[in-house]
């Protein structure tokens, strides 16, 4: 099931990007679809660079923050996910673990969904309403949270085969690492969580996208609850679901920075040609 949900996701967010994120009745000119579809993946190659290429273009500061954030892994990893697994998802009944349990209820409903078709059926939506009322803004954020997901899971696919790291359940403990070994079975991707990354790659884009408090805290909950369910699942240790959930952030955090303010002032483009006529959406 959580195969067919991926091959779904996967085959609407192809047919958006080599339809040149274009919805019409018939299909346009091969020129015109070719000269769209070069456009969007020379637009998300060139994304994809800039966001590995940003560690070259940290500040300082930025480059304490980083450091910082490494040494705060490798505490996690020999001294707190071995703890974290047993007392979170082994015990479990602790009271100040409760909160935690419950937040985790919430991610377990994302993981019976399947991410794929979370993120199916969020941009499905958002896209459906952003031709209805013609909210540019709206389309901007769904194109966003595509090209997030996609850049993101690149990311964090390559990094689980890199690291090889062995899952909890394993009983192989939180050191477990097989770097470089990218044959290895499902077993042994533990770091990062997929799950994670992706969760806060769509969640990041949102609140970014829209400041309020009341759409800002409910996303980010949504994808701290998923991190937590990853953990109560003994799918991820603690630092996976932290590295996991830093990459989604930073992934969409840059992206969105890079193309505020680069919207199209007509997203929505009607067209009229021999037995055709649509519209074509642009970002």
């Amino acid at each position: 099931m959580q195969k067919e949900s991926r091959f779904i996701a996967w085959v609407w967010i192809a047919i958006i990007f080599t339809q040149g994120i274009g919805l019409s009745q018939t299909v346009e000119e091969d020129s015109s679809k070719s000269r769209a579809a070069k456009s969007l993946i020379s637009t998300i190659a060139d994304d994809f660079l800039h966001v590995v290429s940003s560690p070259r273009r940290m500040s300082k500061s930025d480059a304490l923050r980083f450091t910082s954030f490494l040494a705060l892994n490798v505490a996690l990893i020999y001294g707190v996910d071995a703890e974290a697994d047993e007392e979170f998802a082994l015990e479990g009944h602790k009271a100040y673990m409760k909160p935690a349990e419950a937040l985790a209820e919430v991610g377990d409903l994302y993981d019976r969904i399947g991410t794929a078709r979370v993120i199916a059926g969020l941009t499905t939506t958002m896209l459906a309403g952003g031709i209805i009322f013609k909210d540019k803004k709206l389309l901007n954020t769904v194109g966003l949270m595509i090209e997030s997901s996609i850049i993101t899971g690149v990311i964090t696919s390559l990094s689980k085969g890199l690291f090889g790291r062995s899952r909890p359940y394993t009983e192989r403990g939180a050191q477990a690492f097989n770097l470089f070994k990218f044959s290895l079975g499902r077993e042994y991707l533990s770091f990062p969580s997929g799950h994670s990354s992706s969760a806060f790659a769509m969640m990041t884009v949102i609140a970014k996208q829209y400041d309020q408090w009341w759409i800002k805290y409910p996303a980010y909950t949504l994808a701290v609850s998923v991190a937590l369910q990853r953990m109560e699942a003994r799918q991820h240790w603690a630092s996976d679901v932290v590295v996991g959930g830093v990459i989604g952030y930073c992934v969409s955090s840059t992206l969105v920075s890079r193309h505020r303010g680069k919207t199209n002032n007509q997203p929505l483009i009607p067209y009229f040609a021999a037995n055709q006529i649509g519209v074509r959406i642009y970002f």
